[in-house]
């Protein structure tokens, strides 16, 4: 995590008294707020400064960033020279003003997904979609959640399956829905939805897909409560381990917290997340350590905090914040009013 500062194992704190060893800085990280967005994109929050939901994703290791706003996600390089300017952001309409976005693995495509299932894919960043794909969904059913690598895409929905689907790119691309798994409804009470379509019931909340080896990938599913890893391969997705989170982190911020978003980097899996009385300036980042070995023991190892300056004066919601980690280790952390690189 480079410049970022070590915070330390934290201790348990008494109940009700937050743990003064998660301290707020911003230490070795290039903050951009909005006026460091393209022209474009802050004339259009000017004039849809009450229109929400709205998202920016993530910021990958070659710059690439985009800002989804009413039915359209606007795409830019972040590193360009000066601060980027109108004529460097492509704008590509999505199916509805809803839609959730999934940059491919390779940051060379772009996935868009209605709530009821309505797939688009752009390869390179064209104007012009490749296909779009009609996802089955059970009656009553959404999507709740999307990503993608280079060649496969996993999709949560509100019942509580996760889609596993194949991208060929062998001159023209097509989609393939090769299963739909389904973790059970027992755990309906303890897992809610990530995105604009809100729900205490929606068991999926953020899909990230973490490693590939040999053709085996393990994609993680954040819970209210954690963290559950799955094994996938072309020919099966089994649910490999449940990694609770939110008990132990609880215990040691004396308060309740909000799973926000997770990745995986190395041996371990890194959650974002805030504390529910938190009034939208602070985000928290923690290291679980060993969540990949035989032993069902995890432990927070690390912890980073992050004071965030804030467009609303309100708590972090889970469609606005996002965490996304390069090979090199770098981190990128997105809310709706900033990136911290």
């Amino acid at each position: 995590f480079g410049a970022r500062r070590r915070i330390g194992t934290p201790r348990s704190a008494a109940p009700g008294k937050k743990n003064t060893r998660f301290q707020k800085h911003n230490e070795g990280h290039t903050i951009y707020t909005h006026s460091k967005l393209p022209p474009i994109i802050q004339e259009a929050l000017l004039v849809n400064n009450d229109s929400k939901p709205f998202a920016i994703l993530n910021a990958h290791r070659h710059g690439t960033c985009g800002f989804v706003l009413n039915a359209q996600v606007f795409l830019w390089n972040i590193k360009s020279d000066g601060g980027p300017k109108t004529a460097d952001v492509l704008i590509l309409d999505l199916p509805s003003n809803d839609s959730f976005v999934s940059f491919t693995g390779d940051s060379s495509g772009i996935f868009s997904c209605s709530p009821n299932g309505v797939i688009q894919f752009w390869p390179s960043f064209l104007k012009s979609s490749t296909f779009n794909f009609d996802l089955p969904l059970a009656v009553g059913a959404t999507v709740s959640s999307i990503h993608c690598t280079e060649s496969f895409c996993w999709i949560g929905s509100t019942d509580g399956k996760i889609s596993h689907l194949r991208l060929k790119r062998d001159g023209n691309s097509t989609l393939q829905l090769l299963r739909q798994v389904n973790k059970g409804k027992s755990v309906l009470g303890r897992m809610f939805s990530w995105g604009w379509n809100n729900s205490a019931t929606s068991p999926i909340h953020k899909i990230r897909v973490s490693k590939r080896n040999d053709e085996t990938f393990y994609a993680l599913a954040l819970t209210n409560d954690g963290v559950d890893v799955w094994n996938s391969s072309e020919t099966q997705d089994q649910l490999s381990q449940e990694v609770l989170i939110r008990p132990s982190l609880e215990e040691q911020m004396g308060a309740p917290v909000v799973l926000l978003d997770c990745r995986k980097y190395k041996k371990a899996i890194y959650v974002l997340f805030r504390t529910e009385a938190a009034q939208g300036n602070s985000l928290y980042l923690v290291q679980v350590a060993n969540v990949f070995s035989r032993s069902e023991q995890t432990k927070v190892k690390k912890a980073f905090a992050f004071e965030i300056p804030s467009k609303h004066n309100e708590p972090m919601q889970q469609n606005s914040c996002h965490l996304a980690i390069t090979p090199a280790g770098a981190a990128t952390i997105t809310t709706e009013s900033v990136i911290i690189a």
